[in-house]
């Protein structure tokens, strides 16, 4: 089992539910699945769609949810449609 505090780097965000947001964390926005990683010194979401990497801002964290993280499930960040 993982210390995922320890592992995991706080972002500083809450998700919707007002649970903690850390690099790695898997999150359900917009009905997709993304990860949280670090790009260029910010956390950013990173979707993988058809091989194509995809990095979104944080911006609208209230409306999204942490679902898991990589370390427990990563076959959710598997191609999605």
């Amino acid at each position: 089992s993982y210390d995922f505090d320890e592992i995991q780097q706080f972002t500083g965000l809450l998700d919707r539910n007002g649970k903690e947001i850390y690099e790695g964390d898997i999150m359900n926005y917009q009905d997709k699945h993304y990860q949280v990683v670090v790009n260029r010194a910010c956390f950013v979401l990173k979707e993988i769609v058809e091989g194509n990497d995809i990095r979104i801002a944080m911006q609208d964290e209230y409306q999204m949810e942490v679902i898991s993280n990589l370390y427990e499930t990563p076959e959710l960040l598997t191609n999605q449609k």
